[in-house]
C-alpha cells in the first residue's frame, strides 16, 4: 500500500469515527427533551457564555506575547486577531495544528522572523499543555471522580509532564529530550518524514530560544487563567439551559481533562472527540444525556461563530 493509499485508508477510518461517535452520542438523547430546553434557553447566561471568549482569546495572547523576543514591535490585539483567525483554521486540520501554525505565519511576517514566532508558538502552546496536565494529575490526587476515570492512565500522564516539564525548565536536558521523542516517533512508518521535519524545528526552536524562570513564572500565571476561563466557560454553558446538575467544582477537575483530549491532533477541530468526551464527562458528573449533548452543542456552535469571526479577519487582513 502506498503512501497515497495509506493517506486515504486514514481519513476513512477518521471520517467512521466520527460518525461512530455523534451516533453513539445522538442515539443516548431524548430529541424532544433537547428542544424542549432549546425553547428555554436563559438569554442572560448565553450572552456571558459567548462573551467570555473575549478574555479566554486575551489570556492566551499575554501568555504568547511572553515568549516574543522582539518587543514592541506586535501588540496583544494583534496576536488577538491572529488567535481568531486560528479557529477559522483549525476547522480544516487536526485539533489546533493547523491555527497554530496559521498563527505562527502571520507573527513571523508581523515581526519578520518566522524562526521567532514558531518559538513563541511553541512554548505558548507547551506551557498551557503542562499547566493542564498539573491540573489533570492534582484532580487525579484529590478527585475520586478522575481516578475512576483515568485508572492507571494517571501514571503515564505523570511520565508525560515530567517529560515536558524538564523540557522546557532545564535547558540541559532540551535536546536529550527531543532526541529521545524524535527516535520514538520515527518508528512510524507512515508520518516518518513529516516527523523528520518537525523535530528539526523543534531542536532548531529549543536552541534559538530564551527562557527565564520570570518569564515561564508569568506564562504558567496566565494559562491558569485561561483554564479558569475555560471551566467558567462550561458552567455558564450549562446554566445556559438552566442545568443545575453540575457543579463549577465538579468541571474544574473533568474539564481540564477533557481540554487535553482535544489537543491530540485526530480530527478537523476535534469533531466527535469533542463532542464524545465531554458527553461522557458531563454525564458522569450529574448532566443527564440530554443537557450533556445541548451542552457540548453550546460549545461547538461558539467554536464556530468564532471561526466565522476568524474567516472575515483573515479575508480583512488580505486586503489590507
Amino acid at each position: 500500500m502506498n503512501l497515497k493509499s495509506k493517506t486515504v485508508l486514514l481519513k476513512i477510518i477518521k471520517i467512521f469515527f466520527v460518525v461512530l461517535v455523534l451516533y453513539f452520542v445522538f442515539n443516548s438523547t431524548d430529541l424532544n427533551q433537547v428542544k424542549t430546553k432549546l425553547e428555554d434557553l436563559n438569554f442572560l447566561f448565553l450572552f456571558l457564555f459567548f462573551f467570555i471568549s473575549l478574555p479566554m482569546i486575551w489570556a492566551s495572547s499575554m501568555k504568547w506575547l511572553l515568549f516574543i523576543n522582539h518587543e514592541g514591535s506586535v501588540s496583544v490585539l494583534s496576536l488577538m486577531n491572529f488567535y481568531t483567525i486560528s479557529y477559522f483554521v483549525n476547522l480544516f486540520t487536526p485539533s489546533t495544528v493547523g491555527g497554530d501554525v496559521s498563527r505562527s505565519i502571520s507573527l513571523g511576517t508581523k515581526i519578520k522572523s518566522h524562526s521567532s514566532a514558531f518559538s513563541a508558538t511553541f512554548y505558548e502552546r507547551l506551557t498551557g499543555l503542562i499547566a493542564m496536565l498539573l491540573i489533570v494529575l492534582s484532580s487525579y490526587v484529590y478527585s475520586p471522580l478522575i481516578r475512576e476515570l483515568l485508572g492507571n492512565i494517571g501514571l503515564v500522564f505523570l511520565i508525560i509532564f515530567a517529560l515536558m516539564f524538564s523540557a522546557l525548565v532545564f535547558e540541559n536536558t532540551r535536546m536529550k529530550i527531543l532526541s529521545i521523542l524524535e527516535k520514538v516517533f520515527l518508528t512510524f512508518g507512515i508520518f516518518k518524514e513529516k516527523f523528520k521535519s518537525i523535530f528539526f524545528k523543534l531542536k532548531s526552536i529549543s536552541n534559538s530560544s530564551k527562557l527565564t524562570n520570570k518569564t515561564l513564572g508569568k506564562a504558567f500565571f496566565w494559562a491558569l487563567v485561561f483554564h479558569f476561563l475555560a471551566i467558567l466557560n462550561v458552567y455558564l454553558a450549562s446554566l445556559s439551559i438552566s442545568c443545575t446538575s453540575i457543579s463549577i467544582s465538579d468541571l474544574a477537575f473533568v474539564v481540564p481533562l477533557v481540554l487535553l483530549v482535544l489537543s491530540i491532533p485526530i480530527t478537523p477541530g476535534g469533531l466527535g472527540i469533542q463532542e464524545g468526551a465531554f458527553f461522557a464527562a458531563l454525564t458522569r458528573i450529574g448532566a443527564s444525556p440530554d443537557e450533556a449533548i445541548l451542552i457540548a452543542g453550546l460549545l461547538r456552535f461558539k467554536t464556530l461563530v468564532l471561526a466565522g469571526i476568524g474567516g472575515v479577519l483573515l479575508l480583512v487582513n488580505k486586503k489590507s
